[in-house]
């Protein structure tokens, strides 16, 4: 009788323990994953941070400036193709039929807190700088798809980074993708953030893979990576331009 007690007891304990394991490795798990997602993070104190907002009516741009402190709210008229066509840059997008204008942007960005196609610690910061912006500092903007020469002006107005402009670093870009108009694709985008473009050439010879090679590290090249979402790698010998970005048939359609 004794050893049957000492033995069920026995069973509880390798069952507590049991259970105490699994339960170890599930909070490791989540610690983990959310280790993760916050190195993943993109909006930082650095950057501009673009968040495309799709919906069924049409698509909106927020554009959130730390070194600015502002806001921009972008109202694009066109469809879908023809807002990928103006090559603004895009850290993340939502689907959202939430009307974003400069009066409720405190409630809308809250209302994107852990939504889908938005990372949870950037949904958090966002949410934290758009608290801390004056009202005064919202800007609303619209851009019509079809004014193509006014577009130009108004999209590097708008989407400039301000950190990314004082660098002034040059940017030359071979496009070896095979995919025509791939190179002055990838030249409005980087444009469109403040690069200073100063050569776009086409090679012959495809290249599998995209690459970004910079003669140091800067905000420049690493937003250039994340955007073209190409491998990267520093040589300080490199010359003709301070960065140089290839574009293999992987990248050709991203653009």
């Amino acid at each position: 009788m004794r050893s049957k007690k000492v033995k069920k007891s026995e069973n509880l304990g390798l069952g507590i323990i049991f259970m105490l394991v699994i339960a170890l490795i599930f909070l490791l798990s989540v610690v983990f994953k959310a280790l993760d997602l916050y190195q993943k993070s993109e909006f930082n104190n650095d950057a501009n941070f673009n968040l495309l907002l799709k919906s069924d009516s049409g698509a909106k741009y927020l554009s959130f400036s730390p070194k600015n402190q502002t806001i921009n709210i972008v109202d694009i008229k066109g469809g879908q193709s023809d807002v990928r066509n103006l090559e603004i840059p895009t850290d993340a997008t939502l689907n959202t039929n939430q009307e974003v204008t400069k009066t409720n942007i405190d409630s809308s960005v809250s209302s994107f807190v852990f939504k889908k196609g938005l990372n949870p610690f950037d949904s958090i910061k966002l949410l934290l700088f758009t608290k801390s912006v004056p009202s005064d500092s919202v800007h609303e903007s619209l851009v019509n798809t079809r004014d193509n020469l006014e577009n130009d002006k108004k999209l590097v107005r708008i989407f400039s980074d301000p950190q990314i402009v004082s660098e002034k670093l040059t940017i030359q870009i071979l496009n070896s993708s095979g995919v025509n108009g791939a190179g002055a694709k990838a030249a409005k985008l980087i444009t469109n953030i403040g690069g200073n473009v100063i050569l776009v050439t086409t090679t012959e010879t495809e290249t599998p893979g995209s690459s970004v090679t910079a003669t140091r590290q800067s905000l420049t090249f690493k937003k250039i990576k994340n955007l073209l979402r190409g491998w990267g790698k520093v040589d300080p010998g490199m010359n003709l331009s301070d960065i140089k970005i290839i574009i293999g048939r992987d990248g050709g359609g991203l653009l």
